[in-house]
């Protein structure tokens, strides 16, 4: 099952027609669940609403703990579909872009025995402000341990998938990197019960480049520029990538940056004045994150993802 989080000024019908995840979860058979935010004003500190925009509060200090606020919703929510559908407690995923991208890295710092894998689209870090229009300020060593505590003793080491545009105004790169930086350091607190032992996290394992065989796409309604890419692979402790690139599990970690995208999810549909948030020229992000997701089903025991061994 796969739970996509829209970004501001949207609703679920808006990220399932522009992350055509309905057509991946037809042609895969799988779940997939878009989560509402409310559209009314916020009206005090405690109360959870859209702030006028149909934004999700990753900002707020109520919007990222376990047991509380919208994260407490989302996984309620997630869990009662898991029953209802009858879904595979292993592989349950979640995906964001934008302020969507920002409650999925809280929703898997959370809730990591939920969320077998998370994937972030042009998103901010944990608790990491300011995030829109420059990068956050809080050091990827103090989110990525604020991230392991969130767990509340739940903690395990969870694969993560980002991607930026490399000219996203909204949410600039510098944040992808900060993201990765955060994962890698949760994931090594995971991975040795609350012991950091890797200050610095690691360079990429591998790179890979994709300039597009053909400028334009002419297979859509609309012709679309297709954009080059690069995939950077990540491993636990920075040791060779395992497996070959072509394999979706080489490394515990990706993160794509896509060159000359704004703030949009890459490979969706034709532009338009009422969904301006797709990018049809660039690489399917949607098949990438679920072939990505397929590659990392989690270790279920008691019903949840077990924590780290």
């Amino acid at each position: 099952m796969v739970v996509v989080l829209h970004g501001c000024t949207e609703q679920g019908p808006d990220i399932a027609y522009i992350s055509r995840f309905d057509v991946e979860a037809e042609r895969h058979g799988f779940i997939v669940v878009y989560p509402n935010q409310a559209a009314y004003t916020m009206t005090g500190t405690t109360t959870f609403d859209g702030n006028g925009s149909q934004c999700w509060n990753w900002f707020l200090p109520q919007g990222q703990q376990r047991g509380a606020g919208e994260p407490a919703l989302i996984a309620g929510l997630t869990t009662q579909a898991v029953g209802l559908w009858h879904g595979d407690r292993a592989r349950i995923f979640v995906i964001g872009i934008s302020a969507g991208g920002g409650m999925s890295d809280i929703m898997a710092a959370t809730y990591p025995d939920i969320y077998a894998a998370t994937a972030i689209l042009a998103g901010c870090e944990y608790r990491g402000l300011p995030c829109l229009a420059s990068p956050s300020v809080v050091p990827p060593q103090l989110s990525g341990q604020w991230a392991y505590q969130a767990s509340n003793g739940h903690g395990r080491v969870v694969p993560f998938l980002v991607e930026n545009g490399d000219v996203d105004p909204v949410v600039p790169l510098a944040n992808a990197f900060e993201i990765v930086q955060q994962w890698q350091v949760t994931d090594d607190y995971a991975a040795h019960h609350g012991t950091l032992k890797s200050p610095l996290p690691a360079p990429p394992c591998a790179r890979r480049t994709v300039i597009p065989a053909s400028p334009v796409d002419n297979s859509q309604s609309l012709p679309a520029v297709r954009n080059p890419y690069e995939v950077l692979y990540y491993s636990r402790t920075g040791q060779a990538c395992p497996k070959a690139l072509s394999s979706p599990s080489a490394a515990l970690g990706e993160l794509w940056i896509v060159h000359g995208e704004f703030h949009a999810w890459p490979g969706g549909p034709p532009l338009t004045t009422a969904e301006p948030y797709t990018n049809p020229g660039g690489p399917n992000i949607t098949d990438a994150a679920y072939r990505f997701f397929m590659a990392h089903p989690c270790r279920v025991t008691r019903g949840g993802c077990a924590p780290a061994a």
